[in-house]
């Protein structure tokens, strides 16, 4: 996968990484294998545990220089004495929560270019786990909603709109809920 290469070419530059830990629903066993095999503790778990979990680790590190890749903003509430040296952001939720917290070294990638090509995969995959889910249902015939037309919301979108599924699409932002119109979908109030 993307984040074993990643984690590799970072350790073959002289990077030490500790630990990465993803939310069940993101995490694949494989990955977490191939990571663990470069010495690296891989860990899946619960949403809400993903923070005290973080919290945990920078304890641990307490008074020593550390970077964190972080992917969801679920270090931005460590207090400044466990807080590593940067940050590095990789979704516009985490964004938002280092924002508010008011985080000094942040580095976000949350609308580079390259995002644009994961929120395809991602989409790709949201809308294969749901069909693989519904796969003989009457439901397979009824409206599905998406709620939310960002990068990943459009993109799971335009994957079940693919499938001909009739996709219908909420937005609280007006012009994200006209561009869903001018492709397409079916846009609710």
């Amino acid at each position: 996968t993307v984040t074993v290469l990643l984690f590799d070419a970072l350790q073959k530059a002289g990077f030490q990484i500790i630990s990465l830990i993803g939310p069940e629903y993101s995490v694949q066993s494989h990955a977490l294998s191939e990571i663990s095999e470069l010495g690296i503790e891989a860990l899946s778990m619960h949403h809400e545990d993903i923070e005290h979990h973080v919290q945990f680790v920078a304890a641990g590190l307490n008074g020593t220089d550390f970077g964190l890749v972080d992917t969801g903003g679920y270090a931005a509430k460590l207090d400044e004495i466990s807080r590593p040296k940067f940050v590095v952001e990789l979704t516009n939720r985490g964004l938002w929560n280092y924002i508010e917290a008011s985080w000094p070294n942040l580095l976000h990638f949350a609308s580079a270019e390259n995002k644009k090509l994961e929120n395809i995969f991602v989409g790709k995959a949201i809308a294969s786990a749901v069909l693989q889910a519904m796969e003989g249902s009457e439901l397979l015939k009824e409206p599905i909603g998406v709620f939310g037309f960002g990068g990943i919301g459009s993109s799971v979108s335009k994957a079940l709109q693919k499938t001909r599924m009739n996709t219908c699409v909420f937005d609280s932002d007006p012009l994200k809920r006209i561009l869903a119109a001018t492709q397409g979908f079916q846009v609710l109030a």
